[in-house]
């Protein structure tokens, strides 16, 4: 820790504490980094009926990065890893981890993590008295299996958040008020000095994140291996997630800390269909078919209590949109009139006497300039009267797809074959605004200017598919469910068309080839989606450079 002293009439630094690390301004784009590993491994058979290994490991990791912040420190770690498995007759598996790791972002007492592993697993149809009642031809393998385990994380950010920052030399900001530095003297012989202030302060419990999962799955093949099936529901709890303090009392004058204390559940499960069959001598079918769904929550964030209940995260999930609950837009004055009213009324009800002259009912909007024609209706949410941030909160929306799911189906016939892929994803929503939305020098999508409301195309009866466009009543510039839209997509992401001639033609084989394959293929063909500005495979409605249609031709041989 450094302390200014004044010495000569200059102020000097001393360090008093010698545990605090200094920073290093020296860039030398330099990068090392040493890895250690010992391994033993033990395995042993008895009568091929019970199988068990042992695998004992230290691994030790020290990396040199100087380009980085405290780049004349390395990065180390240090770990030991323990696993024991067991499988009887390929019936019964067992299998326990243990993994005891060891990081330099914490403080002693807190650096090493314990995090263990068990697995289970029961192969029924290696059952004698279930393959009996079954048959191999009906179900010709089974497996139910189960697994715990506990996960750790370290890399939370910054290094070294258990020691304090460096101390900052200048201005010193504080809810507003500025000081640049200490004033010593009388009036007319004053002297200012510069100060010095603590960027943040250590915590020296912060310590390891974890995540525990559990898995419980089955795997099944059906009709002479024609019939696959997979399935697993997990969970995952997230506990101890290094966050910056959101309540900090007042008597804390060091700023936030980095806490343990983000809390975050997530359930979900997949399932995999695989269809195969023989249809001939020279011919073929296969499907393939996934779906997944997760859904998390948060638990704890530390987060200071709002106002209202939709501007609370906690409970919600991570990813969930922020913005205004809006209703389309007015397309006359008698509707803007209408609905002014209506809020002018619920205002009346709070406000007994309140003057209606000086009454604005979209405080959004500039000062004079209230709801008319061609404005987004916005929804009253707290029910004052009011349009304004306090109707602002989350929209039940995430911006990151819940659901996922594929199917892969072709078929193949002598030596011709076909394929086609398809993936798609549901439960979500993005910004069909985008970040490209009209405003003063800033390029935007030409339907968005071309296709909005104008008084002269709605009595021409023209189709209006967005709010008007004016300075003082900024309908596009709120994010709100006008413009958050269903992502869901379906997207042709490869067809492929082939013909393979092979050495049984007396041509290839002459030429010495074992076959050669012609084949055209395309990528990313066509997509179904509601949204028609942006891709909705996109983050969170940013406007990017658009994926590419992508045509192949080719010729490969094998020899």
């Amino acid at each position: 820790m450094w302390n200014p002293y004044l010495e000569d009439g200059n102020v000097v630094f001393y360090q008093n504490k010698e545990d605090v690390l200094p920073y290093n301004t020296t860039s030398q784009n330099k990068r090392r980094k040493n890895y250690y590993e010992l391994a033993l491994n033990y395995t042993k058979s008895i009568n091929n009926i019970h199988n068990i290994s042992v695998l004992g490991l230290v691994n030790a990791d020290k990396s040199y990065y100087s380009e980085y912040y405290w780049n004349d420190i390395p990065r180390s770690y240090l770990g030991t890893v323990g696993r024991i498995t067991y499988n009887y007759m390929n019936r019964y598996m067992a299998e326990f981890n243990a993994g005891y790791n060891g990081s330099e972002n914490f403080a002693k007492g807190k650096r090493f993590g314990f995090f263990p592993a068990y697995s289970l697993g029961w192969s029924f149809t290696e059952e004698p008295w279930i393959n009996k009642i079954i048959g191999d031809r009906v179900l010709s393998y089974g497996k139910f299996r189960f697994s715990y385990g506990v996960v750790g994380n370290d890399k939370i950010g910054n290094r070294f958040l258990y020691l304090p920052d460096k101390y900052v030399m200048g201005q010193y900001f504080y809810s507003g008020w500025c000081e640049t530095g200490v004033i010593y003297g009388l009036p007319g012989a004053i002297q200012e000095y510069p100060i010095a202030y603590q960027g943040a302060a250590g915590n020296p419990n912060v310590t390891w994140e974890k995540s525990t999962k559990i898995n419980f799955g089955t795997d099944l093949v059906f009709l002479n291996d024609n019939i696959n099936l997979k399935f697993d529901y997990f969970t995952e709890d997230r506990t101890d997630i290094l966050i910056t303090q959101n309540v900090v009392p007042i008597y804390q004058q060091t700023g936030s800390l980095a806490l343990n204390l983000g809390h975050v559940e997530n359930r979900g499960f997949e399932i995999e269909l695989g269809i195969k069959k023989k249809t001939g001598p020279n011919s073929r079918i296969w499907v393939d078919m996934n779906y997944s769904f997760a859904r998390n929550k948060i638990l704890e964030m530390d987060e200071p209590e709002q106002p209202y209940e939709y501007m609370m995260q906690t409970g919600r999930r991570v990813g969930e949109i922020w913005g205004y609950m809006q209703d389309g837009f007015f397309m006359t004055e008698t509707e803007a009139d209408a609905y002014k009213e209506e809020l002018w009324q619920t205002y009346l009800l709070q406000n007994p006497g309140a003057d209606k002259s000086s009454y604005q009912a979209y405080q959004l909007f500039n000062t004079g300039y209230d709801v008319s024609a061609g404005d987004i209706k916005f929804i009253d949410r707290n029910g004052d009267g009011l349009i304004n941030s306090n109707d602002e909160g989350y929209l039940d929306m995430v911006n990151f797809p819940e659901s996922m799911f594929a199917l892969n189906l072709g078929f193949q016939y002598k030596g011709f074959s076909a394929s086609l892929l398809l993936q798609g994803a549901t439960n979500y929503s993005i910004n069909s605004r985008t970040n490209r939305y009209p405003m003063p020098a800033k390029a935007s999508i030409p339907g968005f200017v071309l296709n909005r409301y104008t008084p002269e195309r709605y009595e021409a009866g023209e189709t209006i598919e967005y709010p008007r466009l004016v300075n003082t009543n900024d309908n596009w510039k709120y994010n709100g469910t006008y413009w958050i839209k269903d992502a869901t997509y379906i997207r042709v992401k490869n067809f492929e068309l082939s013909y393979t001639l092979n050495s049984t033609i007396k041509f290839i084989d002459a030429i010495g080839f074992d076959n050669i394959r012609v084949y055209a293929n395309g990528l990313n063909l066509f997509t179904l989606s509601k949204i028609k500005t942006i891709d909705p495979e996109t983050s969170d409605g940013v406007l990017q450079y658009p994926r590419n249609r992508v045509f192949n031709l080719g010729i490969s041989a094998q020899f």
